[in-house]
């Protein structure tokens, strides 16, 4: 495995590491951060990719959507971690050996490894945006609700090396409502306090731990709402790194299909999880979450532009 820093920096947590032989910092490199502005970054016009309307509750047709765009909405305002108990003692992602991986908070840690072990099972990112109504805010885009096509998750992979040797497969959830209450937390990979979410709570007041509201897992009752292919030529296409022995990739996902759905209610939450195998012997390849110098995670929106009528 290969050392994430870019110039020799010191392991950045919440990076696991197999043993003590590599870490999975990606941290230290340069780069810009994002900017928060609203911004159009495609359009779309192409006749053999338009789009349908649900069409009115009255029956009327549903319309064709001719053009589109899409546009930043919102950077995630929090972000996170759950980590099972995986086979490996101590856990592999605490700087301070903690024993047991459930415990951990990472709501301030900048690179977050993801596996999918046979064994040990998946790990997730969380993130939420500060979207309370998607109708609202598409209209402060100077658009009209009906205009809003579906939405899309952008954010940046690393990986120690300077593309990936095997492709791989990222899974964007929706969590289920009652799993929205986690709480962002300040630790690093180091087991939670109050204020903090983890794996084994949902968040924690008073010394007492608040457990998730769907199971036993933030997981649990969790939707697929896509997936994210990553192989050579995305990571070329996308690279923002100059260095010759990592990547940093900013990938976007397709349309959510469903995601638009989960707002309505309390501010809805996404995980990213591995989907393609990949245990601790592999190559570390993780997700930048918005403490880094990279961009952030980016909810995305795809507006109609020009109906048919």
């Amino acid at each position: 495995m290969s050392s994430g820093g870019s110039t020799g920096d010191a392991p950045t947590t919440g990076a696991a590491t197999s043993g003590v032989t590599a870490t999975g910092s990606g941290d230290g490199s340069t780069g810009s951060t994002s900017s928060t502005d609203f911004t159009s970054s495609t359009n779309s016009t192409n006749p053999s990719s338009v789009t349908t309307g649900e069409g009115s509750s009255t029956g009327a047709a549903a319309r064709v959507c001719l053009a589109s765009e899409t546009v930043k909405l919102a950077i995630a305002d929090q972000d996170t971690g759950v980590v099972p108990n995986v086979g490996p003692k101590p856990c592999p992602w605490s700087p301070s050996n903690s024993p047991e991986c459930r415990p951990l908070n990472f709501g301030t840690t900048e690179f977050y490894r993801l596996i999918n072990d046979q064994d040990d099972g998946r790990n997730a990112a969380l993130l939420r945006f500060p979207v309370t109504s998607l109708d609202q805010a598409v209209m402060d885009l100077g658009h009209e609700p009906d205009d809003l096509l579906g939405l899309r998750i952008e954010f940046v992979v690393w990986e120690g090396v300077a593309a990936p040797a095997n492709a791989y497969t990222l899974e964007i959830h929706g969590l289920d409502e009652q799993n929205f209450g986690w709480t962002e937390g300040t630790k690093n990979g180091v087991p939670a306090a109050d204020g903090d979410s983890s794996e084994e709570c949902m968040t924690r007041a008073g010394g007492k731990c608040t457990g998730w509201g769907k199971g036993s897992r933030a997981l649990d009752g969790a939707i697929s709402l896509g997936l994210l292919p990553v192989d050579a030529p995305l990571v070329a296409a996308n690279d923002k790194d100059t260095e010759p022995d990592q990547y940093h990739a900013l990938v976007r996902s397709e349309r959510l299909e469903g995601a638009s759905a989960l707002f309505g209610g309390p501010v809805p939450s996404f995980a990213v999880t591995l989907s393609t195998p990949r245990d601790f012997e592999a190559e570390i390849v993780g997700i930048k979450l918005r403490e880094a110098p990279w961009e952030d995670p980016t909810l995305y929106a795809d507006l109609c532009t020009m109906w048919d009528s």
